[in-house]
């Protein structure tokens, strides 16, 4: 999830295929990718002109285990993640959040989750904070807001991973 301070956004390295367009407004850029490691010493590339990459790794196997996809930009202090007409209403599928906020050095927002959601990793510099979260086994997802510390540009993906078997989480780091 590559986050850029401007409305135009990182440069991705090959290999990596867009899970839905890029959510952009002025001063803003959020990108959702994936990739398909060819083993287990891949790498993330070289991304240029981000201030910001969280990488978040699945074992999942499905090649392409995305269902539905929402994302929206906002301002202000309340970062929206907005609601999820899941493909999979079962119950097995997972929903990744990401959301980050042009708001500097917000350690607070960079720990935080959406009700509903474990935070499982954040970034907090200059330009922006980032909080990347998730949630097992869900039907249903429905719009939540977690708040910075201050307002400013922002945005959120809201993404179903359709995939029954995806009980294992690797490992989430950012990168």
């Amino acid at each position: 999830f590559p986050f850029d301070g401007t409305s135009v956004g990182c440069t991705v390295p090959s290999g990596w295929t867009a899970i839905t367009d890029n959510i952009s407004q002025a001063n803003f850029n959020l990108g959702a990718y994936y990739k398909i490691a060819a083993s287990g010493s891949e790498t993330s590339g070289t991304w240029t002109g981000c201030d910001g990459l969280t990488v978040i790794v699945l074992r999942a196997p499905a090649p392409t285990p995305f269902g539905n996809v929402e994302g929206q930009t906002g301002s202000g202090a309340g970062v929206a993640y907005p609601a999820n007409a899941l493909t999979v209403t079962g119950g097995t599928s997972w929903v990744i959040g990401i959301g980050c906020i042009r708001s500097a050095n917000d350690a607070t927002f960079a720990a935080a989750a959406p009700t509903g959601m474990t935070n499982r990793t954040g970034s907090s510099g200059s330009t922006g904070a980032c909080s990347l979260s998730t949630q097992a086994s869900v039907a249903s997802w429905s719009a939540q807001t977690v708040t910075a510390a201050s307002g400013g540009r922002n945005g959120a993906f809201v993404i179903e991973v359709q995939d029954g078997s995806l009980s294992n989480v690797l490992t989430m780091n950012p990168l």
